[in-house]
């Protein structure tokens, strides 16, 4: 995976730079989930749900970390909160409830942007 920890610290800095940027904050969550540190992950995604507004891969990658703590009923309520989401998507864009978190759990969420993009036109 390359040098975690060079990662991780380059994250910090630029999370001090810019404390309100949620993109590095869900960066280094995904470094420190990767490296087995669920707490730490943990601090940072939920530090970015209270910077941003909701969107499903921040819960669903919250709630894999709360899982990975053993707290099953907060990773459940962030799983229900995502399909709340993927459901009002499905009612807006008649796309497949199981489309898109089969693609976050295949980490390919690109693939999910090209789709909504084509079914938006």
């Amino acid at each position: 995976m390359g040098d975690t920890d060079a990662a991780f610290a380059d994250f910090s800095t630029l999370i001090e730079m810019d404390p309100y940027y949620t993109d590095y904050l869900c960066e280094r969550a995904k470094i420190s989930r990767l490296a087995g540190d669920f707490a730490g992950a943990l601090a940072d995604y939920d530090r970015a749900v209270q910077l941003t507004p909701p969107f499903p891969e921040l819960y669903y990658n919250r709630g894999t970390a709360k899982a990975a703590l053993g707290d099953v009923a907060g990773a459940l309520a962030d799983f229900s909160f995502v399909l709340d989401i993927v459901i009002s998507r499905v009612l807006r864009l008649g796309m497949l409830p199981v489309e898109r978190p089969l693609i976050f759990c295949q980490g390919g969420y690109g693939r999910f942007e090209a789709a909504e993009s084509a079914a938006l036109r």
